[in-house]
């Protein structure tokens, strides 16, 4: 019996120190940074490689920094000329490497420092932007609007110290189908008004050829 009872002891010490010796070692990976806290405390940001801590009182979180992107598919939003419209919008980001500590010690995740600081940020710098366009005009100069949503965006400070942002593009823009339809109507409208015209002039063009 006291011989069971050593060997058991004997046994739980080994699985002990495995278990504490295998908690002592952490590897990084290349597309993500390890923040090495102490007791819940901030210590440092690790980089990629092999390391050793200490057990029990230390701990590793690891934060990818690789290029993330965030989609708004059904954002709302006004034209200039008051017309409701339905925005997809992306962000394309990464997460400044230079601030881990700040986005770990304020926000603990990337996902968190997105929905707190780059969603509403976001929704609010693409609704000002839309804002200063016409329906027509968001339509038809898509990249310009790209530019200057991508320009209100990028400029505010807020995003300074936390990400670098690579990419921000309106997918689509969409208004009310009858709405829609009556631009396309006008459009039609405008076309065959040219043809109208194209045909008057030439028929001038003749006439005074003939005289």
């Amino acid at each position: 019996m006291g011989s069971k009872f050593a060997a058991g002891i004997a046994t739980f010490v080994v699985f002990l120190f495995i278990f504490t010796i295998g908690g002592a070692f952490y590897t990084i990976d290349q597309t993500e940074r390890g923040i090495l806290t102490r007791n819940g405390a901030f210590v440092r940001v690790l980089d990629p490689g092999f390391g050793i801590k200490t057990p029990w009182i230390e701990s590793i979180t690891r934060i990818s920094i690789q290029t993330l992107t965030v989609q708004w598919n059904n954002m709302e939003a006004y034209s200039h000329d008051q017309q409701p419209a339905h925005l997809k919008v992306s962000v394309t980001f990464r997460p400044k490497v230079s601030n881990l500590q700040g986005i770990f010690t304020n926000y603990g995740t990337i996902k968190t420092a997105s929905d707190v600081v780059l969603s509403p940020n976001v929704n609010k710098q693409t609704k000002i932007v839309f804002g200063q366009y016409t329906s027509t005009k968001a339509i038809q100069d898509r990249g310009k609007l790209n530019t200057d949503v991508m320009e209100a965006i990028v400029g505010s400070v807020k995003y300074a110290d936390l990400f670098d942002i690579d990419t921000v593009q309106v997918e689509d823009v969409s208004f009310a189908k009858s709405y829609m339809d009556a631009i396309d109507a006008r459009m039609k409208a405008e076309v065959e008004v040219q043809k109208e015209r194209q045909v008057l002039e030439r028929e001038k063009v003749l006439a005074e050829t003939k005289i």
